[in-house]
């Protein structure tokens, strides 16, 4: 019968090693100053939308920042892209190039893929291959 305590190895000496508690640290260090520098950076967005500045380029990036290490700023850049894409969704075509890379492409309503079962053709790929 085995035992269900845990046996922690032993160097050299005969003494068990410690636990490797540098990656935990070096982990939460590196979270808290993602948080530090990602909160700054979104600080100083919100001050540039009542100061001039670049505020829409600055606060996305505050919260890109932000978001590698956060699931609550990953959400919030979802929905700000969301926002953007539906604001966007009728004149998408005069946004500027880099304000399309954050709006996901959308389907005009009433278009779908059809295929033509019996020809075996799509309307923009052609021929269906075989199964």
């Amino acid at each position: 019968m085995s035992s269900s305590i845990d046996v922690k190895p032993q160097d050299e000496t005969g003494c068990a090693k410690a636990p490797r508690n540098s990656n935990l640290l070096f982990r939460q260090v590196r979270r808290a100053l993602v948080f530090i520098f990602g909160i700054s950076v979104l600080i100083v967005g919100i001050v540039m939308i009542v100061a001039p500045g670049p505020a829409f380029v600055v606060i996305p990036l505050g919260l890109a920042i932000l978001a590698t290490e956060f699931v609550w700023a990953q959400r919030v850049l979802h929905r700000l892209k969301q926002g953007v894409a539906d604001a966007a969704g009728v004149s998408q075509a005069n946004l500027p190039r880099w304000v399309r890379l954050f709006a996901p492409k959308k389907e005009p309503v009433g278009t779908q893929v059809t295929t033509n079962v019996a020809a075996g053709t799509t309307p923009e790929h052609g021929p269906v291959p075989p199964c």
